[in-house]
């Protein structure tokens, strides 16, 4: 595939309303993106402290703690071996 072709068809999938594209989606990952929507919810994470809910929405937060070493390592390794290469990042922190 060429580079022209790849960035239309991602451009193609871009232009796919959210509501059509959230159609499509298993249950589990309904479920994942509600969990993150209340992650990135400042006022959710203050009531669920305060009314002692914390650990059961962010029990799992120690996990992703543990994988910062390796998310590191990976994009440390991108950067050096696709140096004059292109490279479509997805998320790398």
């Amino acid at each position: 595939m060429k580079i022209e072709q790849l960035i239309s068809k991602i451009l193609s999938i871009k232009s796919i309303p959210n509501s059509e594209w959230m159609e499509g989606l298993e249950d589990r990952k309904l479920k994942e993106l509600e969990f993150h929507d209340q992650d990135r919810d400042k006022e959710f994470k203050k009531e669920s402290k305060d009314e002692g809910d914390y650990e059961k929405y962010y029990g799992n937060r120690k996990y992703y703690s543990t994988v910062h070493r390796s998310q590191e390592y990976i994009k440390n390794w991108i950067i050096k071996e696709s140096k004059d290469k292109v490279f479509f990042r997805l998320r790398l922190r």
